[in-house]
């Protein structure tokens, strides 16, 4: 059935396996038609562009990875303008390396992942997000080598998607009347 195809991606995806994965969180989510006053803007505008949280290259390398893993499944089809989530490709290799150059500059006992979360992305994005949080959506851009363009993810009702804890993505605003449903889930070993 779905879940057990959904838990042997989460395994070979942790070098886990059932008897030592274990569900971390899941959460359904409703994004609703947006109708503000900007509802005119392209639709591709993220609104907050982020990585869950920063590792150290051990924690990747270890196994079972010593990190969570991450998914979404589309519950409706997902179309352009219909709040698909919004990718950076690559860009968990680019911010793999900002967390090397941390490593190298504060010393592994300094990594606190939430902190040097928030350290990567304005690294990544080499601006600061707008001063008006009533804006609503994401003014950065990322900048850094070898990171591919924001991508739309359009997915078919059932899909899924798995995200590596320092994947840059970001959510996006619903503007084609449709409401979107998704299930996230993480596990962890």
């Amino acid at each position: 059935d779905a879940m057990d195809k959904m838990t042997a991606a989460h395994c070979e995806f942790l070098r886990s396996d059932r008897a030592h994965i274990k569900l971390n969180g899941y959460s359904l989510i409703r994004t609703d038609p947006y109708e503000g006053a900007d509802a005119v803007r392209p639709h591709t505008n993220p609104t907050s562009i982020h990585i869950d949280n920063a590792f150290l290259p051990k924690h990747d390398v270890a196994t079972p990875r010593e990190l969570y893993s991450r998914s979404i499944v589309y519950l409706n089809q997902v179309t352009e303008g219909g709040a698909p989530i919004i990718v950076w490709p690559r860009a968990h290799k680019a911010a793999a390396e900002v967390v090397q150059r941390l490593v190298s500059e504060q010393g592994e006992e300094a990594y606190h992942g939430v902190r040097w979360r928030d350290e990567v992305i304005a690294t990544m994005t080499q601006r600061p997000p707008t001063a008006d949080p009533a804006a609503g959506y994401d003014t950065r851009e990322v900048i850094w080598p070898g990171v591919g363009p924001a991508t739309e993810v359009l997915m078919g009702e059932g899909d899924m998607i798995m995200f590596e804890p320092m994947s840059m993505h970001s959510a996006s605003r619903c503007m084609n009347g449709t409401s979107r449903y998704c299930w996230v889930t993480s596990f962890h070993d």
